[in-house]
C-alpha cells in the first residue's frame, strides 16, 4: 500500500503535521454500580519519537530495579517490559475530552491541547490488569 493518490506529497506532509494529533474517544472500561461508563478517555496517536520515548522510560525502570543485562531476554521480564511499556504509552496518550480552554482555536502552530490524564506510567498502577487491557487495545485501535 503506497501513498494517497489523490494528495499531492507536500499536501500529505503537511496533513501529517496538523495538530492536534489524530485522536479517538472511548468510554473508560470502569462502569459504576449502574452499570455506566464512568467516564470518556481521549486516547491520542502517538509518533514515533513518543512511543520511542515510552520504550526507553519502561527500560531504564526496569533497569533501575537491579535487573542484570542477561535477565532481559528471559521471558518473564520481556513480558514485564511489555507491560511496563504500555502504561508508559497509555499515560502518555490517555487525555481529557475536552482541551484546555483557550487552546480550542489557536492557530499558532500548537494547535488545541488536551490535558493528560495521568501524570506518568505509576498512575496507572490503580487500574486493574482488564482495564489497561482494554485501555491499551483502544489505543492500538486508535494508532491504526
Amino acid at each position: 500500500m503506497g501513498p494517497p493518490s489523490d494528495v499531492t506529497p507536500s499536501e500529505l506532509f503537511r496533513k501529517l503535521q496538523e495538530t492536534p494529533a489524530p485522536s479517538e474517544v472511548v468510554d473508560f472500561p470502569r462502569r459504576d454500580l449502574q452499570g455506566a461508563s464512568i467516564g470518556r478517555v481521549r486516547l491520542m496517536v502517538l509518533d514515533m519519537d513518543q512511543q520511542t520515548d515510552a520504550r526507553m522510560h519502561a527500560h531504564r525502570k526496569l533497569k533501575a530495579r537491579a535487573v542484570e543485562a542477561g535477565d532481559m531476554t528471559t521471558p518473564i521480564v520481556r513480558e514485564v517490559l511489555g507491560d511496563m511499556v504500555a502504561r508508559e504509552v497509555l499515560a502518555m496518550s490517555c487525555c481529557a475530552v475536552d482541551p484546555i480552554p483557550g487552546t480550542e482555536d489557536r492557530d499558532n502552530g500548537q494547535g488545541v491541547v488536551y490535558p493528560r490524564i495521568f501524570r506518568d506510567a505509576a498512575d496507572l498502577g490503580k487500574l486493574t490488569a482488564d482495564e489497561l487491557t482494554t485501555l491499551f487495545t483502544a489505543f492500538e485501535m486508535s494508532q491504526h
